[in-house]
């Protein structure tokens, strides 16, 4: 909402796609369904995305390389990636000199990488993991599959499942 509010004085062209994608993303945030296809997931990410980069300009870079041919319909959580996305936002540094990259790409095994070079805030409190927790247990409930989580001190990488039911 803050960026919102500095958008309406200084550029109300923006500040109004803004409100679009947030009304987007907000409208996708309140559906009650269990599962989405992957290509549904993706669209409300690229909005949040679009919001963010309102926000961060070029200091945050969304690097895609998703097979849509093979993997649009795939089922994943709903809101998994961006949650995952806002994750790397909350842990990482984002500045000009530090400019934050987020990699989301599929690979050959039915899965979905979200993946950033860690750039730790110098005060930043330490996560509790709730979030990664909760994930990992909804995917467990829903298809008995496994969230991979690793963090290798210089990338932080969750690897989700994607379903073809």
């Amino acid at each position: 909402m803050n960026t919102l509010q500095s958008l309406i004085t200084v550029d109300s062209d923006s500040a109004e796609e803004y409100v679009q994608q947030l009304s987007t993303v907000m409208r996708y945030t309140l559906q009650k369904r269990e599962v989405v296809t992957l290509v549904e997931e993706l669209k409300c990410a690229a909005d949040y995305c679009r919001m963010l980069k309102m926000r961060y300009g070029d200091n945050l870079v969304f690097d895609h390389h998703i097979d849509h041919e093979r993997y649009d319909n795939h089922l994943v959580l709903p809101l998994a990636v961006q949650g995952l996305i806002e994750n790397a936002i909350k842990h990482n540094v984002i500045s000009a000199k530090q400019p934050l990259t987020i990699y989301l790409s599929t690979d050959d095994d039915n899965h979905l990488i979200i993946k950033n070079k860690k750039q730790p805030k110098i005060s930043e409190e330490e996560g509790t993991g709730i979030g990664l927790a909760n994930l990992t247990e909804r995917y467990r409930l829903q298809w008995d599959k496994k969230v991979q989580i690793f963090d290798d001190g210089n990338n932080f990488i969750v690897i989700l499942p994607l379903v073809n039911d």
